[in-house]
Protein backbone atom coordinates (compact mmCIF):
# COMPACT_ATOMS: atom_id res chain seq x y z
CA UNK A 1 0.00 0.00 0.00
CA UNK A 2 1.42 3.47 -0.97
CA UNK A 3 1.89 5.85 1.77
CA UNK A 4 -0.68 8.11 0.45
CA UNK A 5 -3.14 5.71 1.01
CA UNK A 6 -2.01 4.56 4.36
CA UNK A 7 -1.76 8.25 5.57
CA UNK A 8 -5.48 9.04 4.10
CA UNK A 9 -6.74 5.71 6.05
CA UNK A 10 -4.81 7.15 9.12
CA UNK A 11 -6.39 10.52 8.60
CA UNK A 12 -9.65 9.21 8.30
CA UNK A 13 -9.13 7.18 12.03
CA UNK A 14 -8.40 10.07 13.53
CA UNK A 15 -11.31 11.95 12.41
CA UNK A 16 -13.59 9.37 13.09
CA UNK A 17 -12.23 9.29 16.89
CA UNK A 18 -12.86 12.67 16.82
CA UNK A 19 -15.93 12.88 15.32
CA UNK A 20 -17.62 10.01 18.38
CA UNK A 21 -15.59 12.47 20.80
CA UNK A 22 -17.45 15.26 19.62
CA UNK A 23 -20.80 13.30 19.66
CA UNK A 24 -20.04 12.14 23.37
CA UNK A 25 -19.31 15.84 24.55
CA UNK A 26 -21.79 16.97 23.32
CA UNK A 27 -24.37 14.88 24.83
CA UNK A 28 -22.46 15.50 28.26
CA UNK A 29 -24.33 17.73 30.42
CA UNK A 30 -22.73 20.84 31.39
CA UNK A 31 -21.12 21.15 35.07
CA UNK A 32 -23.46 22.64 37.38
CA UNK A 33 -22.59 25.64 39.55
CA UNK A 34 -19.98 24.95 42.14
CA UNK A 35 -19.53 21.49 40.59
CA UNK A 36 -15.64 20.20 40.20
CA UNK A 37 -14.70 19.86 36.36
CA UNK A 38 -13.28 16.47 36.70
CA UNK A 39 -10.48 16.38 34.83
CA UNK A 40 -8.68 12.98 35.56
CA UNK A 41 -12.33 11.02 34.93
CA UNK A 42 -12.79 12.82 31.85
CA UNK A 43 -8.92 12.15 30.87
CA UNK A 44 -9.70 8.36 31.89
CA UNK A 45 -12.79 8.27 30.49
CA UNK A 46 -11.23 9.26 27.25
CA UNK A 47 -8.23 7.12 27.27
CA UNK A 48 -10.76 4.20 28.11
CA UNK A 49 -12.64 4.86 24.53
CA UNK A 50 -9.49 5.02 22.99
CA UNK A 51 -8.07 1.62 24.12
CA UNK A 52 -11.67 -0.03 23.61
CA UNK A 53 -11.74 1.85 20.19
CA UNK A 54 -8.21 0.14 18.90
CA UNK A 55 -9.67 -3.20 20.62
CA UNK A 56 -12.67 -3.44 18.73
CA UNK A 57 -10.52 -2.29 15.25
CA UNK A 58 -8.26 -5.27 16.22
CA UNK A 59 -10.48 -7.85 16.92
CA UNK A 60 -9.14 -8.25 20.45
CA UNK A 61 -5.46 -8.51 19.40
CA UNK A 62 -3.76 -6.41 21.96
CA UNK A 63 -0.34 -6.27 20.26
CA UNK A 64 -1.72 -4.42 17.28
CA UNK A 65 -4.27 -2.13 19.24
CA UNK A 66 -0.66 -1.06 21.19
CA UNK A 67 0.81 -0.84 17.81
CA UNK A 68 -2.09 1.40 16.70
CA UNK A 69 -1.90 3.77 19.83
CA UNK A 70 1.51 4.10 19.51
CA UNK A 71 2.04 2.36 23.15
CA UNK A 72 4.37 -0.77 24.45
CA UNK A 73 2.08 -3.70 24.80
CA UNK A 74 3.30 -3.75 28.58
CA UNK A 75 1.62 -0.80 28.71
CA UNK A 76 -1.58 -0.96 27.18
CA UNK A 77 -1.55 -4.01 29.70
CA UNK A 78 -1.56 -1.86 32.50
CA UNK A 79 -3.78 0.57 31.11
CA UNK A 80 -6.41 -2.40 30.84
CA UNK A 81 -6.30 -3.26 33.94
CA UNK A 82 -6.11 0.02 35.88
CA UNK A 83 -9.04 1.40 33.58
CA UNK A 84 -10.83 -2.11 34.18
CA UNK A 85 -11.62 -2.98 30.61
CA UNK A 86 -13.27 -5.87 29.88
CA UNK A 87 -11.12 -7.88 26.88
CA UNK A 88 -13.87 -10.57 26.70
CA UNK A 89 -15.21 -9.89 22.86
CA UNK A 90 -19.09 -11.33 23.03
CA UNK A 91 -18.12 -14.39 25.37
CA UNK A 92 -14.98 -15.14 23.90
CA UNK A 93 -11.37 -14.50 25.02
CA UNK A 94 -9.68 -12.49 22.67
CA UNK A 95 -7.17 -14.83 22.35
CA UNK A 96 -9.31 -17.46 20.95
CA UNK A 97 -10.22 -15.05 18.68
CA UNK A 98 -6.50 -13.58 17.43
CA UNK A 99 -4.03 -15.48 19.06
CA UNK A 100 -0.56 -14.59 19.86
CA UNK A 101 1.16 -16.63 16.53
CA UNK A 102 4.30 -17.40 18.99
CA UNK A 103 2.22 -18.87 21.66
CA UNK A 104 0.00 -21.03 18.53
CA UNK A 105 3.62 -22.28 17.79
CA UNK A 106 4.52 -23.07 21.57
CA UNK A 107 1.29 -24.84 22.03
CA UNK A 108 1.73 -27.49 18.54
CA UNK A 109 5.16 -27.69 18.50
Amino acid sequence: MSSSIHNLESLREVALMLLREVESLASREEPRNGQPLGLQEEVQRYESELIRSALQRTGGNQRRAAKLLRVKVTTLNCKIKRLGIDTDLHGMKTDLLHPDPDSVRRQSA
